[in-house]
């Protein structure tokens, strides 16, 4: 299953596991997905919600964040636009940034440049990202992603001379384990899946995989699981006519009672409660 943008008034583009969208931050509804997004808002400051954590978003300033917490604008004026690159999890892992940068920012879920924005300079290189996607040929997206990366770099060791870089060490192979994990629960998370399970392809006991995720996250392995689970069937609502128990099957849960329970625990809705607000926003 590959993930796009969740369907809202905008432009978006999707190419090679990239997605690349514009549009008003509408704060009428939020949403969630497994990737990590470059998010830069211009023309006005937004109030904008993660893990019910508010952050004011400057404009110009660059922000990246890791999808699969609740996130999006609580307060966003009629002038703001955002620009929102994603990218999946699993690339940003392979490109090795520093450990600390990865940690903080699975843990956080959140960071920020904390360099004084230069006027239009972010605004400017994500739409310099579409255009190069708007091609459609390979050499043009790997231009896209080496530059993503860079940018990454870049704010890494921005974060770095700024006093950023002081999370606490992870074990030798933490995140090595972390991103095997991390994989396995993208690629069978709409089946019945086991920490023990994920632990035994891995070659790990269950109490090191949870005990790995957690130093990286701070969440459990179970709620990342959920948490993925969340984030299909939140598409599906938003962009299919689907019945709330077959969505509740192919997001991979057990029942659909327990999809209920997680959907208005973590959600704060029910299922069919979204799908209308989410039609009438």
């Amino acid at each position: 299953m590959s993930y796009e943008l969740t369907p809202i008034a905008g432009t978006s583009l999707h190419t090679m596991g990239f997605s690349w969208w514009r549009g008003w931050p509408d704060p009428s509804m939020k949403h969630r997905h497994p990737e990590v997004e470059l998010l830069v808002i211009s023309r006005a400051r937004v109030r904008w919600s993660y893990a019910a954590k508010v952050h004011h978003i400057v404009p110009g300033r660059l922000a990246v964040l890791w999808g699969i917490r609740l996130h999006g604008a609580l307060a966003a004026p009629a002038t703001a636009i955002a620009d929102i690159v994603r990218m999946p999890l699993a690339r940003v892992l392979r490109w090795r940034l520093p450990d600390w940068f990865v940690q903080r920012l699975l843990s956080h879920g959140v960071v920020f440049d904390e360099a004084p924005p230069v006027s239009g300079a972010e605004m400017r290189r994500l739409r310099r990202w579409h255009d190069l996607m708007q091609r459609e040929i390979m050499e043009a997206d790997r231009i896209v992603e080496l530059e993503v990366e860079a940018r990454m770099r870049e704010l890494a060791l921005t974060l770095e001379h700024r006093g950023f870089d002081s999370a606490r060490p992870l074990a030798p192979g933490s995140l090595t384990h972390f991103e095997a994990i991390a994989t396995i629960v993208a690629q069978r998370y709409r089946h019945p899946l086991r920490v023990s399970e994920i632990a035994k392809m891995i070659g790990i006991h269950r109490v090191s995989a949870n005990r790995i995720f957690r130093s990286v996250t701070g969440t459990s392995l179970n709620q990342y699981i959920t948490q993925h689970r969340l984030a299909h069937a939140q598409q599906m609502l938003a962009s299919t006519d689907a019945k709330v128990d077959q969505i509740a099957r192919d997001s991979g849960f057990r029942s659909v009672s327990r999809f209920y329970e997680a959907f208005e625990a973590n959600i704060g809705f029910t299922p069919s409660q979204y799908r209308v607000r989410w039609r009438h926003r």
